[in-house]
């Protein structure tokens, strides 16, 4: 009869890596106001519905590009989601679309999958949270 090997787990449940992602947005306030000083008052709520309402279809577009392998498209809409992000004041959306950049500069297609996704889940913190 053989015997079973005992299982031991090396380090407390509480020290297991967490595979959910814990995303947070910082928002730069600075660089926002600088953006809506151009715009002014009541316009200024208005711009950042548009910003929203681009990178919504900015987001779709790259989500289509990377399943169709479309790596131009894709290019295009990360170069795009970076621009809006540095507009509105998002640094970590926009340090997300560099990596994507980087990725298809590089030919990195794994990590390009990781790189489009949390550029995805940051896009959508931006649009769930409305971050006025």
């Amino acid at each position: 009869m053989t015997k079973e090997p005992d299982i031991k787990l090396v380090r407390p449940a509480s020290e297991l890596a967490r595979l959910v992602p814990r995303d947070v947005l910082r928002l730069d306030a600075d660089q926002r106001a600088r953006h809506l000083m151009t715009f002014g008052g009541e316009a200024s709520a208005e711009v950042m519905a548009h910003t929203r309402e681009e990178l919504g279809h900015r987001l779709h577009t790259a989500t289509v590009a990377h399943n169709g392998s479309a790596k131009d498209e894709l290019a295009n809409a990360a170069r795009r989601i970076r621009r809006l992000a540095v507009r509105a004041g998002f640094p970590d959306l926009a340090r997300a679309a560099d990596s994507v950049l980087d990725c298809i500069v590089q030919e990195d297609d794994a990590a390009l999958g990781a790189t489009v996704a949390r550029m995805h889940r940051l896009g959508i913190l931006v649009l769930r949270d409305g971050y006025p």
